[in-house]
């Protein structure tokens, strides 16, 4: 019984999280208050500009609170540590990490895309199925300048300090270690993800626009969660959990933040919203 009241409890919180009408959130605790945003990492130019919601919750803040330092994230320093965490530093090679049907699946792709497989043989598959789903985006017109990117030139421009919930490091060894162990499930289920891509994106960003958390749960979480548990548990849960600790200590000061997360972060029932209810915050959509 005390299963049953516990579940239906959870579902009337996620019930009205997922009525929001916008993808920012105002967050109040003890006469504290900052802001949360879910945010899209690719954006074409017709999603242009974020709603004013963005707008009103960075015009309140005193500090703008990103991922990870978007600045560093170009240096050259970081470039290479990229490729480093990229590669099998034991020489080996991608064809000996996948099954046949996974490595067979990935360079069909390649071929009908013109894309010659040899050349991503020294590649981990995380950041080879990162790039080929980045270069899908990119013929979709969807670039790398999202609403992070947006923000943090807004930020430096207006000379608002930026902090981070993760460093470059974190960030970099949590992307690149998503697949280990399940390589060739990773790679097949990726390989289907960009064949949705362009179909769903559509229905995502505008899902996004309207801070439709159901919709974004079901694109975002939910199908990651049942079909690639592990991926599910390093990407959004155990980072989740990371960043509420630093997000607690905002509470403890007199500024204002707006913190910008990935929209995924923020949906289901292992979301920092979620997280942050159950804490006793007040999450109200702007």
């Amino acid at each position: 019984m005390k299963r049953i009241l516990a579940a239906a409890c959870v579902a009337a919180i996620w019930g009205s999280l997922a009525e929001a009408a916008s993808s920012v959130w105002k967050v109040e605790k003890e006469g504290s208050v900052f802001y949360i945003g879910g945010t899209c990492h690719f954006l074409r130019e017709k999603d242009l500009p974020c709603p004013q919601e963005f707008d009103r919750a960075y015009a309140a803040a005193d500090l703008l609170v990103l991922e990870t330092d978007l600045g560093k994230l170009q240096e050259p320093e970081t470039r290479n540590l990229v490729m480093a965490k990229a590669v099998y530093a034991d020489g080996s090679t991608l064809d000996k990490h996948l099954s046949a049907p996974a490595y067979g699946a990935l360079a069909a792709y390649c071929a009908s895309n013109g894309i010659p497989v040899a050349q991503l043989a020294q590649f981990r598959p995380s950041f080879v199925m990162t790039a080929l789903t980045a270069a899908e985006l990119a013929k979709m017109g969807a670039t790398g300048k999202g609403v992070d990117l947006i923000h943090y030139e807004r930020a430096r421009k207006d000379g608002k300090p930026v902090e981070e919930l993760e460093t470059i490091e974190e960030q970099i060894e949590a992307v690149m270690s998503m697949s280990d162990g399940i390589e060739s499930d990773f790679v097949l289920q990726s390989l289907r993800d960009i064949h949705k891509a362009r179909e769903q994106i559509e229905t995502m960003l505008s899902a996004w626009r309207k801070g439709d958390m159901t919709v974004l749960g079901d694109l975002l979480v939910r199908e990651l969660k049942e079909k690639a548990p592990q991926v599910y548990q390093r990407m959004l849960v155990d980072r989740n959990e990371r960043w509420l600790a630093r997000i607690e200590t905002y509470r403890k000061t007199p500024r204002i933040e707006f913190l910008l997360v990935g929209a995924g972060h923020l949906a289901g029932p292992d979301s920092v919203l979620q997280s942050l209810d159950k804490r006793g915050y007040k999450v109200t959509p702007l």
